[in-house]
């Protein structure tokens, strides 16, 4: 399995600016075309920060989406990959991933419980941490495209877990395309610059 980093690197200038004014550095994991949970959000950061991650997930159910609130799982979470099926029985239980792995990138979670929105997990260091979360309620079936792309940036109000409509500042987006498997962004002068 591919392993993907992420270099944050921040000018000694701006890093004590940001710290004083308590900035934390945020990432959010691109899924279905959108950036709604933060997947990362720490105040403890440094002039050179490193990310790593596998493109391994987990899906869950949760009552809704909710801004601004903190996502915590109601159902139990599963393992699933590319080309795979999750299904949530009518007593709330997600199920064992079934079907046949592929390299579509895509999986699908089918709901027979009722109104709940389906949330996914994804590998960051070695911890599972939320990265989406659908923003209606699914009745039916759900497909999920996790996408190899990120959104840096620095809030003072956001924090890991949190579900959002957007960031709350700039935002610089990433994406790993081909064969690149590491990407450096930089902050300097108040401005994140992609080092090519």
């Amino acid at each position: 399995m591919s392993q993907y980093t992420l270099n944050v690197k921040i000018d000694t200038d701006d890093l004590q600016r940001l710290k004083k004014s308590g900035y934390k550095l945020c990432i959010a994991k691109k899924v279905n075309g959108i950036y709604n949970v933060v997947w990362y959000c720490e105040p403890h950061y440094f002039a050179n920060n490193a990310f790593d991650w596998t493109e391994e997930y987990e899906v869950f159910g949760i009552k809704k989406f909710k801004e601004g609130a903190l996502v915590k799982a109601s159902t139990n979470p599963h393992d699933i990959e590319s080309g795979l099926t999750c299904e949530i029985n009518e007593s709330g239980v997600m199920s064992d991933s079934f079907g046949s792995a592929d390299s579509s990138g895509k999986f699908k979670v089918i709901n027979n419980f009722g109104q709940v929105s389906i949330g996914i997990n994804a590998k960051l260091g070695d911890d599972m941490l939320p990265i989406f979360v659908t923003p209606t309620t699914v009745t039916e079936t759900a497909l999920f495209e996790p996408i190899i792309a990120v959104q840096v940036w620095f809030s003072m109000s956001q924090t890991k877990g949190m579900m959002i409509l957007a960031a709350d500042s700039d935002v610089m987006q990433i994406k790993y395309q081909g064969k690149v498997k590491e990407r450096t962004v930089t902050f300097v002068d108040g401005k994140w610059v992609l080092q090519h």
